[in-house]
């Protein structure tokens, strides 16, 4: 059985493990060696730790366990970031939206999503562009209301891909 809730304190090292290896497995093969560098289990559990201890700042978290293991993760922020020179399209932007391969297809996904950010709240998020997971990214997306505005960067130093921009 799937436990979807809000992270707690000695979560974060199992979400520090989801998140690095969800990030390589998507992301891994676009970056040097270098690049990969801060998505390490334990960079991330340092700043998972830091995350779920300080002030939030009006994030949302939410993450997928499985038999104690996190499976999923999904976080909502106020914008505060242009990409590139990119304006901001919305005051909130989803930030994190991974899950388990294994487990999509499930409607998990959009569990995760709907914990992060109300049905008609106007949000905006960035899909990076020719990975693997990009069409089925697209498909959830558009299922909860985003469409793309055109924006797009160019390649983005977190996922070595050019990123396009969703918002609803």
């Amino acid at each position: 059985m799937i436990n979807v809730r809000p992270p707690q304190l000695q979560d974060a090292v199992g979400i520090a493990v989801a998140h690095s290896r969800l990030w390589l497995a998507n992301f891994g093969q676009y970056l040097s060696q270098e690049e990969q560098t801060p998505f390490n289990e334990s960079t991330l559990a340092g700043q998972w730790h830091d995350l779920l201890v300080e002030d939030t700042q009006g994030r949302r978290v939410v993450i997928a366990v499985e038999w104690g293991r996190v499976v999923g993760i999904a976080m909502t922020v106020p914008t505060v970031r242009n990409t590139g020179a990119v304006p901001p399209a919305r005051a909130r932007e989803l930030t994190m939206h991974y899950l388990d391969k294994e487990f999509q297809g499930q409607g998990l996904g959009l569990r995760l999503l709907e914990y992060v950010c109300e049905p008609t709240e106007p949000m905006q998020l960035w899909v990076p562009q020719g990975y693997a997971g990009e069409a089925r990214a697209y498909q959830i997306y558009r299922r909860a209301g985003f469409g793309t505005d055109g924006a797009v960067t160019g390649r983005d130093p977190s996922y070595g891909l050019p990123l396009m921009r969703m918002v609803r």
